[in-house]
């Protein structure tokens, strides 16, 4: 009876190992391509929001992938992971406190053929909070990029960050108009822009490897970012706080570049396209603010300007002041309906602001309207060219661009809009922004301006003396 019971018990378990193999081996034949992308178990609210900067671009540019601790990575030999993923992103403030013998089983990764993007403070702290004597990427990278025992308070620096040449430039894919004439990365009205970078003590980068610099406040200029090979793999490392920037900086621009890069350009991940078509495309985006424009607007379709042939986005402050009620000087769609409906021949209309120009100007900046005053004025412009065009306003354009987040994006997204003009990520493409860490909204999409260096607007082209040539 023994024998027999413990003979099912045996064919059991083979029945059960032989159904285990086989849906273990159906499931690893998928061959599933995704990205991983490190995380500590534990990170604080800021990992947190910097882990959702990342996610949100990734499902933007249509990226597979996935979360893993360096714990769960570690069970797994580097060759063994490599059948599976063959990229690995170590992201800003999620993986300080990996341990210093990891980086042993990523420079086998490497070696083998992975490909490994580094960013900012990965493994620059103990699990105490203190900082490391060396980053745990020192050997592979050739620079060390924690050095506060060194230089303590000037372990963290402002930098300018200049791209290389022209092969750093079209890599990253920055826009030429976010750039100056040393390829430094600019911002609208403040010429080159800083950014928090580290010290690095660098012991062996070559400059053929290097795509950006970091210009130190004292002059010093050191490898930013730079990509090289190593073994059969790539190794890519950037010294700017990536998803910190997005989550909290308004700067989507830098993040997605980097990311798109390193995924598309060094990695070669298959991933759905975000331009329909794979088109890119450009919204020409007309602000009309006050009664000039009722006339200058013929003048431009006499002109060629705007055309049938070229849909353009045009925005209208509708009412019938400017400066301050009774001026008079206000675009007054009410009053002149006919200007507005010749204007929908030409492309979209859409809504700038807050009833006056001017006036909705000067109270935002002066903290003079309360929520309820800004959406009531937001509501009563949407109303008046609502009723003039026959279709509901979808587009938002602020004036001079004080777009108070995150009340009025979310305002708008309880009106049914889709989509506003927006002076934060310059020179990114149409996102979902975030604004203090908090991604602001899953349905109205930010269209990002396009700087041209510190310009914005055809009219700061013509008051700046930009040539057409130019």
């Amino acid at each position: 009876m023994f024998r027999i019971i413990l003979s099912i018990l045996i064919f059991i378990c083979i029945i059960l190992y032989t159904i285990n193999t086989f849906f273990l081996q159906g499931k690893n034949t998928e061959n599933i391509i995704e990205v991983l992308l490190v995380t500590q178990s534990n990170v604080n609210l800021i990992g947190q929001n910097v882990k959702a900067a990342y996610e949100s671009v990734l499902e933007e540019e249509g990226v597979p992938f996935k979360w893993i601790t360096h714990g769960d990575l570690w069970r797994k030999t580097p060759a063994e992971a490599l059948k599976y993923n063959n990229t690995i992103i170590f992201p800003d403030y999620l993986t300080q406190n990996i341990p210093f013998e990891f980086s042993v089983w990523v420079e086998d990764f490497v070696d083998l053929g992975g490909n490994v993007f580094i960013v900012y403070n990965c493994g620059t702290m103990h699990k105490n909070g203190s900082y490391r004597e060396k980053a745990v990427f020192t050997r592979l990278l050739g620079l060390n990029y924690i050095t506060y025992n060194k230089y303590k308070s000037l372990a963290f620096q402002m930098a300018n960050v200049r791209l290389k040449d022209k092969s750093s430039v079209d890599f990253l894919e920055l826009p030429l108009g976010k750039l100056d004439q040393l390829s430094t990365i600019t911002g609208y009205q403040y010429g080159k822009l800083s950014y928090p970078v580290a010290k690095v003590d660098v012991n062996h980068v070559d400059n053929k490897d290097i795509l950006v610099y970091s210009v130190y406040e004292d002059g010093k200029i050191l490898p930013n970012t730079f990509r090289k090979k190593s073994g059969l793999g790539n190794v890519m490392f950037a010294n700017l706080a990536l998803g910190y920037l997005k989550a909290y900086g308004t700067d989507d621009l830098i993040l997605r570049s980097y990311l798109r890069a390193f995924l598309f350009k060094t990695s070669s991940i298959p991933h759905l396209d975000r331009a329909p078509y794979h088109k890119g495309g450009i919204v020409l985006n007309w602000h009309i603010d006050d009664w000039r424009e009722r006339t200058n607007f013929y003048i431009y379709q006499k002109n060629g300007i705007i055309r049938k042939n070229l849909h353009q986005s045009i925005h209208i402050t509708a009412g019938d002041y400017l400066f301050e009620p009774g001026d008079t000087l206000g675009f007054n769609a009410a009053k002149y309906p006919y200007v507005v409906r010749d204007m929908i021949k030409f492309g979209t209309i859409g809504s700038h602001g807050g009833w006056a120009h001017n006036w909705f100007t000067t109270q935002l900046k002066k903290n003079k309207l309360t929520n309820d005053q800004l959406a009531y004025y937001v509501d009563i412009n949407n109303k008046v060219l609502s009723l003039i065009t026959n279709y509901d306003i979808r587009e938002y354009a602020a004036p001079t661009g004080i777009h108070i987040q995150p009340f009025l994006t979310k305002h708008l997204e309880k009106r049914n809009f889709l989509a506003y003009y927006y002076p934060g990520d310059l020179g990114s493409v149409p996102n979902r922004t975030f604004f203090k860490g908090k991604m602001v909204s899953e349905k109205v999409i930010a269209f990002p301006v396009m700087p041209y260096r510190e310009i914005v607007s055809v009219q700061e082209f013509a008051d700046n003396n930009i040539s057409a040539s130019e």
